[in-house]
């Protein structure tokens, strides 16, 4: 009679499940973010200075503040599915907004949907090249051109690091 005793085996590919998950997690997590930071660096800033009246048009008509940063601190993950319209303002609105991505894609879990996004109500404007800021290409093609190359180059990283 021959005897085998599975439980190390099993234990093995449990711990190699749960490895394979967690890298798989935190490589979506970081192209995510990745993603993210690009449409950002890709949102103008804005310059409340010199469109003065454009902020104020924005004002009287959506009730925002009359400040730059508006656009870019608008971009946001949902791994629920929907968006809701994020106000921050001021030059660290980008930043502040990578940095709630970056914590909302903590919670990551494998096989949900994530889903990046603005839904600030003049992006699709700025999108069409309304700012010169844009430099006539828009936000999303520059976008979609870098994380064709992230994804190409930085998602076998991604894994590694997980």
């Amino acid at each position: 009679m021959i005897t085998v005793d599975s439980k190390a085996l099993l234990n093995d590919l449990q711990m190699f499940y749960m490895d394979t998950v967690r890298r798989m997690e935190a490589m979506v997590a970081g192209f995510a973010y990745e993603i993210s930071l690009t449409a950002i660096e890709n949102t103008p800033l804005g310059d409340s200075a010199l469109y003065m009246k454009l902020y104020q048009r924005r004002e009287r008509q959506y009730g925002l503040a009359p400040i730059e940063g508006l656009a870019q601190g608008g971009w946001q993950v949902s791994l629920d599915g929907t968006l809701d319209f994020q106000e921050l303002y001021g030059s660290g609105a980008g930043n502040t907004a990578a940095s709630a991505v970056k914590i909302g894609m903590m919670n990551y879990k494998l096989g949900q949907q994530v889903l990046i996004g603005n839904r600030g109500p003049y992006i699709s404007l700025l999108e069409t090249n309304y700012s010169n800021q844009t430099a006539g290409q828009g936000i999303m093609q520059p976008t979609i051109d870098s994380i064709m190359a992230v994804h190409r180059t930085d998602l076998l990283r991604y894994y590694k690091q997980g």
